[in-house]
């Protein structure tokens, strides 16, 4: 969820929500899910900014001991309602994340997903979770691609920005990270949106297939997880709507 500023974004609160609502298996959760998977590192996770809170729940499936936190009393609530519902309890607490240096523990790998754009100075949060991660423990990152496909959906959640690669990459290593890995990912999505200025992509189809617990909608659903299961999560794209990287300190 939101990453810097105290004030919470409705609308993103509201569309996570949404999508939970809609979708217990949400297509885009369920793939990153699996790929942040892939490449977590130890025992002791931090989901940071983890919104209704699906990508935490699959970490606890998993084995993995995570903490889980948001700048939403909302989507904290929302997150605890759900994980005890499925049989888990574990530390998911509001926290304001650019004080993230407050929690008194470090981690083996950092979960940042959808999280950077929400931070006016992204800069100073990279460092502080920098400071919170272990010798030699990973960060796992996604974030909008493509500066040029800014527009009014992104400053209706609260993004600050899109990023180019080249940036990202500037802006992590500045904080002292080594890139195992930087890549587009939904190459799907950045086709749809590059051929219909995102109006199709954002407002129509995209939604729906996302909340709608229809039987078409869902249907979708289904297919897009398992091609974005099957061929996003191994195919290193040219283009991506996301850019996605793994990192090392």
């Amino acid at each position: 969820m939101i990453a810097g500023p105290p004030s919470v974004n409705k609308r993103l609160e509201e569309h996570l929500i949404g999508i939970s609502k809609g979708h217990k298996r949400d297509f885009r959760w369920e793939s990153l899910g699996k790929l942040v998977r892939k490449y977590a590192r130890g025992r002791r996770v931090l989901d940071v900014g983890c919104g209704t809170g699906h990508i935490t729940l699959g970490l606890l499936k998993a084995g993995y001991e995570v903490t889980a936190i948001d700048t939403s009393t909302e989507l904290v609530q929302f997150t605890r309602r759900m994980l005890l519902d499925r049989g888990f309890e574990t530390d998911v607490r509001v926290l304001n994340l650019m004080e993230i240096e407050r929690l008194s523990r470090k981690f083996d790998t950092i979960i940042c997903l959808d999280v950077f754009e929400h931070v006016k100075d992204d800069i100073l949060f990279i460092e502080g979770l920098s400071k919170v991660l272990e010798p030699k423990g990973r960060i796992i990152v996604s974030a909008p691609a493509f500066r040029s496909l800014y527009g009014p959906r992104d400053r209706q959640i609260g993004h600050f920005r899109r990023y180019e690669k080249t940036e990202l990459s500037q802006k992590l290593t500045q904080a002292s990270l080594s890139i195992l890995q930087l890549r587009y990912w939904n190459f799907l999505g950045f086709f749809v949106v590059a051929t219909t200025s995102g109006k199709l992509f954002h407002r129509g189809v995209y939604d729906q297939i996302r909340y709608s617990a229809d039987i078409l909608p869902k249907a979708v659903n289904t297919l897009l997880r398992y091609y974005f299961e099957t061929v996003e999560n191994n195919v290193k794209f040219p283009v991506g709507l996301t850019l996605f990287a793994v990192c090392e300190k």
